[in-house]
């Protein structure tokens, strides 16, 4: 591997490996008791079982490495079919509580979660977090669409507030122990308090199982909670004009069947992957093809996709599912046993089949890990096949060291020698600072049709690091990070194909003003063998960023091909009474080219969301875009110059889409007009309606 020698590699592996063992001091024990008839769950602590519950406190505050500055009690206690949990808090500053429909807006307001894991170490992690006022979410390393019906209920009062919780033991995965890690979490928004029950001197990660504490005295009725099959039935109504598919109507049903008590069968037939939920158009310039995020159910619930450690990568992800086409039929396994989590999928569309076959081995200190994948891609006279192997170490405070190695073949692969990768790299890291960065070589021919490789035929490195200084409770200047970004990369060839240096200052206000600063260039090498610049720095203020209410003012200018391009983007949400919401953007790009003309770019967003209740929402959009249109919205692409070679056309577009949601424990409601998850709609009105038997969603 070019300027990465075996040696080299040799000190990096004998340095991480000889790291003193991993030593974790005794856990936190916390038995709970367990009462006939749990406790009202009604956002106070006045009934008579909460006398019963077990009182532990958060006493450490990760962020400030000390004793809170507010205190936080926490009651649990069980019966036969749910774990309750009541968080009493103080707070004497402005307590950040805006959402009002449950699973919109996290990590917005301040939160209290419980963590939990119910098949150890090694099972799966369930998240389940509650704001002040008591909307909830709920995560899930099972199925990231995990979304069943719990309870929460919060309410402010003088100097702080309560939350109260309802979480059934049949909507979690266990293997059936008498005793689950768990951890309890506070945060607080405007003074980044991170607070949590189960700590240890060097601890970064408050969602790490390695430093939860031990729940038990759980019920007969907790460690006997089985997985329930799931049938979700769907059926879908459009109605739209004759040249846009006119009317129409189907239907169709996601299935899953467990199998062991951590592992199922997961099948969908005929599906429907309509989407309004995520806006992801942008006219951010870039040169590199855009990741989006998968929004389809059916891959979404793949959670183990691309198993290996990567430090400051270029985007490399061998299972890039947005790329596969929605199939007409789909079949998966997926789950853990022991050590091992895996997941497999067959995925058949028109013409195209897609199977991916993915595996993580760790041990029972999640120090060390193996990871697998296989993925395939099958088309008439045409076959890809990717397979990559990788390793990690780590000793969860610390350090971490890992390798990967990846071979593609197939229709596309000309040569194999320029199909493959392998990469190592190594990080140092705590709660305020990162510093790490890998060596590598991607082939030419190493670009999966299913996966997405930002940038093949590449050698070289990357390395980041930044350090963030935490203020004394109460100084104006609540944090402030300083982060430098370093690559070089060289071709087949070895000439230089990508080279960048950035160095960014951030400063946070306790009234939580933002000022971001950045310097930088960047450099890549086009298709012609030019080393042209695509910079792109500048300023960046905001106002509670981070919130549901942000404000933000973002200017970024730089040498850009042959010419100069200046962006600027304002956008803000503001309240308009307790539930409703205003989002405005407006976000213009011009590139001056040194041939005399411009090209401009304008991106418009008008949204209105209206919190109806906990489970329903609805909300109005407007975007329009006027200049180059989205296709082309990328003045580079690959390093080719891609788009008009003069003046830019006019060209105006609008999408209008409303949405409507309600979410009930056995079904789902969506009324649809467009779609913003689209880059351009068509004026259709889409009814989707689903039902669940046995399980509920994600479950």
């Amino acid at each position: 591997m070019r300027r990465f020698t075996v040696p080299v590699l040799g000190v990096l592996i004998a340095l991480f490996m000889a790291a003193p063992a991993y030593a974790v001091s005794a856990r936190p024990q916390l038995a709970i008791p367990h009462v006939a008839k749990g406790p009202a769950v009604d956002g106070t602590l006045n009934d008579e079982a909460w006398k019963s519950a077990k009182h532990v406190q958060l006493e450490y505050d990760l962020r400030h490495k000390g004793a809170p500055q507010q205190k936080t009690d926490v009651f649990v206690v069980s019966d036969d079919k749910a774990l309750y949990v009541a968080f009493d808090a103080q707070q004497t500053g402005e307590i950040v509580a805006n959402q009002h429909t449950d699973d919109v807006g996290f990590d917005t307001d301040d939160e209290v979660q419980v963590d939990m894991w119910p098949g150890g170490p090694l099972g799966f992690r369930y998240l389940f977090t509650a704001t002040p006022l008591g909307t909830h979410y709920q995560h899930s390393s099972e199925n990231s669409t995990h979304a069943p019906k719990w309870q929460s209920v919060g309410k402010l009062r003088p100097g702080g507030f309560t939350v109260t919780m309802r979480i059934p033991f049949d909507i979690m995965r266990g293997d059936g122990r008498a005793t689950w890690p768990i951890q309890f979490v506070r945060f607080v928004t405007k003074t980044d308090d991170l607070l949590v029950w189960a700590f240890e001197p060097g601890q970064s990660d408050h969602n790490d199982v390695v430093y939860a504490g031990t729940l038990s005295g759980l019920s007969a009725g907790a460690m006997s909670a089985r997985p329930k099959p799931r049938i979700g039935l769907f059926a879908v109504a459009e109605a739209a004009a004759n040249h846009d598919d006119g009317n129409t109507t189907r239907s169709g049903a996601d299935v899953s069947i467990p199998l062991t008590r951590t592992a199922s069968f997961v099948g969908t037939f005929h599906p429907d992957f309509s989407n309004v939920e995520q806006d992801q158009q942008s006219i951010s310039p870039t040169v590199y093809r855009r990741f989006i995020n998968e929004v389809r159910p059916f891959f979404a619930q793949m959670q183990l996709t691309n198993p290996f450690d990567c430090e400051v990568c270029p985007n490399v992800n061998e299972l890039y599912t947005p790329g596969i086409p929605t199939p007409k039929r789909g079949y998966a396994l997926e789950g853990s046993q022991g050590p091992v989590t895996f997941n497999a999928f067959n995925a058949i569309g028109d013409r195209r089949t897609d199977n991916a076959y993915t595996a993580q081995w760790r041990n029972t200190k999640r120090t060390i890990g193996f990871g697998f994948q296989e993925v395939q891609t099958y088309a008439p006279d045409f076959a890809d096949r990717l397979t990559t192997i990788g390793f990690f170490t780590n000793d969860r405070k610390h350090k971490v060291f890992y390798l990967n190695y990846g071979w593609d073949r197939g229709s596309n692969v000309k040569d194999n020698a320029q199909a493959q990768r392998l990469d190592a790299g190594a990080a140092y890291y705590g709660n305020d600072y990162y510093f790490g960065g890998g060596v590598r070589k991607i082939g030419g021919y190493y670009n999966p049709v299913a996966g997405f490789i930002q940038t093949p035929d590449v050698a070289g490195w990357s390395f980041d690091g930044y350090r963030t200084f935490r203020m004394k409770p109460g100084s104006f200047i609540k944090n402030a990070t300083v982060e430098g970004y370093i690559e070089r990369y060289h071709g087949a060839d070895g000439r230089l194909d990508r080279v960048t240096s950035d160095l960014a200052v951030t400063l946070v206000s306790k009234n939580l003003f933002r000022i971001n600063a950045d310097t930088g260039s960047t450099y890549l090498r086009l298709s012609d063998g030019r080393l042209t610049p695509v910079s792109l720095a500048g300023v960046a203020v905001s106002y509670r960023n981070g919130t549901a209410t942000p404000t933000n003012f973002v200017f970024n200018q730089g040498h850009y091909g042959d010419g100069r391009i200046a962006t600027f983007d304002r956008n803000t949400v503001l309240k308009l009474g307790p539930i409703t919401q205003l989002s405005l953007q407006a976000f213009d790009t011009v590139w001056y080219a040194d041939a005399g003309y411009r090209n401009i770019q304008w991106l418009e967003r008008v949204a209105l969301t209206r919190n109806i209740s906990r489970d329903s929402s609805l909300a109005f959009g407007v975007r329009r875009i006027i200049g180059t249109p989205p296709a082309v919205a990328n003045y580079f692409t690959y390093g080719v110059p891609y788009g008009p070679t003069g003046p830019a056309g006019f060209y105006s577009a609008s999408n209008v889409s409303v949405a409507y949601a309600y979410h009930r424990k056995r079904d789902e409601l969506y009324v649809v007009y467009g779609d913003a998850s689209a880059a351009t709609t068509k004026p259709a009105v889409i009814v989707k309606y689903v039902f669940y038997l046995g399980g509920e969603k994600g479950t």
